[in-house]
Parts: C-alpha cells; sequence; structure tokens
C-alpha cells in the first residue's frame, strides 16, 4: 500500500509536518487539509498590523499553499474542513469527500474562547483577533479608521499587544482583565509594572472585572457595562481570553487529554490512538521542569513539534522532548519577559525555593544613558538549581532571559 500522509490543519505545526514528512519520505503521497482559504501564517503579527508596525498584509502570510505545492509536492486541499476522523478504518471524512491514510497529524489548533455577555449575540462590531480572517473584518469594519472607543477583553498576550498597537494609532483604548494583574502569566509584581506603563500611555485598565452587559443599537454596541458597575462607551469590541484546543473529533475517539481538553503525545508526538500523531495548539508537550504534561500554545513549540510528527509520520526518528514556560512581550518601550517557574508554580509544586531582587543597570556605569532592569531569580534552597526568572527593563532583557532560560536545565 502507498505510505499516505494526511495532516489535519494548516497554519504551523501543519505545514511544518508537510514540510519535514517529504524531506524525510521523497515517495510518500501527502495531503493537508485547511478549513480556511489561508496557511502558515503569522499570528503573532497581527496587532502590529493594526499600527501600521507591519506595513503590508501580505508579510503575514509566511509561506503561500504554492510554494508547499510545487517545491514539497504536498497536496493542498483548502477550503474543505474535515467533519470526521475514523482511527479504527484509518480513514478521514471532509466536506468533499473521504480519504484514506497510513499515517495522520492532528494539527487543527484552538479556537478562541468567548464568554457568555448579554446581548453579544445582537451585535456585528466586534471580533477575536487570533485568525487573518478576523483581521481582515476588523479592517472592514473601518475600526483603523472610523473607531474612537475599542475595548479589549482579555490582557494576554494578544489582548495586550493588540491594545498597545491601537493606542499608537490613536484609539482611546480600555483593557478589561479577570485576573487581578494584566499578564497574569507573570507575577504580581511584573504584572503591576506593565499595568503601570499601560496608564501611562493613556490606556485605561480594569482588573478583577469582566463585561457584564452591553448596549446595543442597530446592531452595534455603543456601551459596555462592566462587573463593578462602571459604564463605559465602546465602538468596537475585541476578544483576546485565549482559546480552547480543537480536540473533541479525536477525544471522542479515545484520545487521551488532559484537562483542557488538549491532546497528549509522547516524544515522537504520537498520540495514544495508532498511527495518529497530534502537534500544536491541540497538543499537549511535556514540562520538562515538572515531567507532566502541560499545554504551551505558543509558535516555536508547534512548528518544532510539527516537525517531529512530520518525520515521525514518514519514517523517521525524530523526538522533540517538550519546552518549559519562557515568553517574552513588548511594553511599549519597555520589555517583560519569563522562563522557567514563577512562585504562585512553585508553591503549587510545593517546591522549596529562595529568591533574588535584583535591580541593576543593563550597561556599565561608564556607558551613558544607562537603564535599569528589574529581575528576580527563583531556585531551589538546596541544589541552588535555577527554577525560573522574570525581568522587567527597556533594554537588554531579552539576552539576560536566553542566557537564565538555558541556565534552567
Amino acid at each position: 500500500m502507498e505510505e499516505t500522509i494526511i495532516i489535519v490543519g494548516g497554519l504551523s505545526a501543519g505545514p511544518s509536518a508537510a514540510a519535514k514528512a517529504r524531506r524525510v519520505n521523497e515517495g510518500a503521497k501527502i495531503l493537508l487539509f485547511e478549513k480556511t482559504e489561508y496557511i502558515s501564517y503569522a499570528t503573532c503579527g497581527i496587532p502590529y498590523s493594526l499600527s501600521g508596525t507591519i506595513k503590508k498584509r501580505d508579510k503575514l502570510l509566511v509561506v503561500k499553499p504554492e510554494l508547499l505545492r510545487d517545491r514539497f509536492g504536498i497536496d493542498v486541499h483548502l477550503n474543505e474542513p474535515v467533519i470526521d476522523i475514523l482511527p479504527d478504518q484509518h480513514k478521514i471524512i471532509t466536506s468533499k469527500g473521504e480519504y484514506k491514510y497510513t499515517k495522520l497529524i492532528y494539527a487543527a489548533g484552538a479556537s478562541p474562547f468567548v464568554p457568555p455577555i448579554k446581548d453579544l449575540d445582537l451585535a456585528e462590531n466586534w471580533t477575536n483577533c487570533r485568525t487573518i480572517e478576523e483581521y481582515d473584518k476588523i479592517v472592514e469594519d473601518k475600526v483603523l479608521t472610523e473607531s474612537k472607543n475599542i475595548t479589549v477583553l482579555g490582557a494576554g498576550l494578544i489582548g495586550f499587544e493588540v491594545a498597545e498597537n491601537l493606542n499608537k494609532i490613536g484609539k482611546k483604548v480600555t483593557i478589561v482583565e479577570l485576573a487581578p494583574t494584566v499578564l497574569s502569566p507573570w507575577d504580581s509584581k511584573f504584572g503591576n509594572l506593565a499595568e503601570n506603563v499601560l496608564k501611562d500611555n493613556g490606556i485605561d485598565v480594569y482588573t478583577n472585572t469582566t463585561i457584564e452587559d452591553l448596549k446595543v443599537e442597530n446592531g452595534h454596541i455603543v456601551k459596555v457595562k462592566l462587573s463593578n458597575g462602571d459604564v463605559i462607551p465602546c465602538d468596537y469590541l475585541l476578544m483576546g481570553i485565549g482559546g480552547k484546543p480543537n480536540t473533541s473529533m479525536l477525544a471522542s475517539k479515545g484520545a487521551e487529554t488532559i484537562r483542557n481538553g488538549a491532546i497528549k503525545v509522547n516524544a515522537k508526538m504520537e498520540t495514544n490512538l495508532p498511527d495518529i500523531y497530534a502537534a500544536g495548539d491541540c497538543a499537549s508537550i511535556m514540562n520538562i521542569q515538572t515531567g507532566e504534561h502541560d499545554y504551551f500554545p505558543m509558535g516555536t513549540h508547534a512548528n518544532k513539534g510539527g516537525r517531529a510528527a512530520g518525520a515521525n509520520a514518514a519514517g523517521g526518528e525524530e523526538h522533540f522532548k517538550g519546552a518549559y514556560r519562557t515568553a517574552i512581550i513588548k511594553v511599549f518601550d519597555y520589555t517583560l519577559a519569563r522562563t522557567g517557574m514563577n512562585p504562585r508554580a512553585l508553591k503549587m509544586m510545593n517546591q522549596d525555593f529562595e529568591h533574588t531582587l535584583i535591580v541593576a543597570p543593563s550597561t556599565p556605569g561608564f556607558y551613558p544613558n544607562p537603564k535599569d532592569m528589574i529581575m528576580e531569580i527563583y531556585y531551589n534552597s538546596n541544589t541552588r538549581e535555577v527554577l525560573g526568572a522574570e525581568i522587567f527593563g527597556e533594554k537588554g532583557v531579552d539576552k539576560r532571559i536566553d542566557v537564565l532560560s538555558t541556565a534552567i536545565l
């Protein structure tokens, strides 16, 4: 039987898997199915397109379907959603037909979470900000040219970057965040530092707060009522809350998942279902520090996992051993970064640790225009092993967090 590798999903992990599978096996038949008309675009760049920092929409399109077809011989099926997967028959069912496979790579990503907000279903002037289609809706709705008051629900990485970039083009931005601080994966002191920068730049921030109700007129949100009782004007509502892994098709067939629904895989990206691999935001990979499955919805991990899945599905031998929590974000003229575990995570693990807080310039004292960094390092009380770190500053943050992330293991 001809080796047929089917890949479900075309954003990050899917195209990486397809290209790697072709490099490993030149003779295999490789099919990639994507439910939309786009593959492999830079979701992380969408906020920066809103401000014009990324000037052309085409810059977001990292790999075009023609490249996979012409250079790698991949049979790319666009606008063809996969409706069901039948592991016992090694078959998928799509909107256009049925296809048999010898190996399947599931890279269906995650769907944005939309909270239950009263009257949201009556409004048109809102969207998430995760896909190229949602970016197009923002442009088509004339948010960048005509809207003035923008409400951003959620102050994670996406919500934060959306708020900053809309502020840069003169919008009055309000962030509403349910957690006690913005950027809640960081320790609260660092979240507070980032929040102060937002406020200094004219962004209103509500924490410990959510949206309770909307005033909608003629299909348009005009005001937002918050859980603290405040009512604010709103010309457009953008969601930046996070996502839920798209895994029901395989979970219903017996695929093992973690609490949030992400599929468990081993270092070869194999699921517990025969001949089925998973990678990207739908998959749970190993946390190298804890030794347990964890969820890291980041493009870097999606691409690494996709390459490993593609290599192994094509007959190769490649391992993706996992990751730990390293992240970095621009905060206007500042940078905030983290790696490993912070106090909240360490306490949940009952891990004994000590910490050192350092305020130091990023350059030698004799060099002009010194800029301070605030750095906190968490380490094992007994072995002195580095467990995590967080840094905030204007210069040199990325270099230090790179070194500390390497030092963890």
